[in-house]
């Protein structure tokens, strides 16, 4: 992503660059209902998901101690926004659950990079 790219190893710039790209997809859209939203939102999360998974390799390769690992893994496992996705009523569930993903995994990301991860 650009905007990652463009930002550094600042984790504080990289979270400028959080949800940018769904809102200009939002934006361009004119998306308004619930299920385009959430695609929108979606779309930004895989985004962040590739990158974070570039990231962690490069963490992984980096490790010295191997014993680190699943430490590492399970760090990133998470269940908040499966939880959070189910406390909304109605068809504003999606949207909650994807803003989550996309909030969790970019902040993830930047973290990864901040501990000198490789993009």
């Amino acid at each position: 992503m650009a905007c990652i790219e463009a930002a550094g190893d600042g984790w504080h710039a990289g979270a400028t660059c959080i949800g940018t790209f769904a809102a200009a997809y939002i934006s361009g859209m004119g998306a308004v209902s619930s299920i385009p939203v959430t695609q929108c939102l979606d779309a930004e999360a895989q985004g962040w998901n590739d990158v974070l998974n570039t990231v962690y390799q490069s963490l992984r390769e980096a490790l010295s101690d191997p014993e680190m690992l699943p430490v590492a893994a399970e760090a990133l496992r998470d269940v908040e926004c499966l939880s959070r996705g189910n406390l909304t009523k109605g068809t504003g569930h999606f949207e909650d659950g994807a803003e989550c993903s996309l909030r969790v995994t970019a902040t993830r990301t930047l973290n990864l990079i901040g501990y000198g991860g490789g993009r």
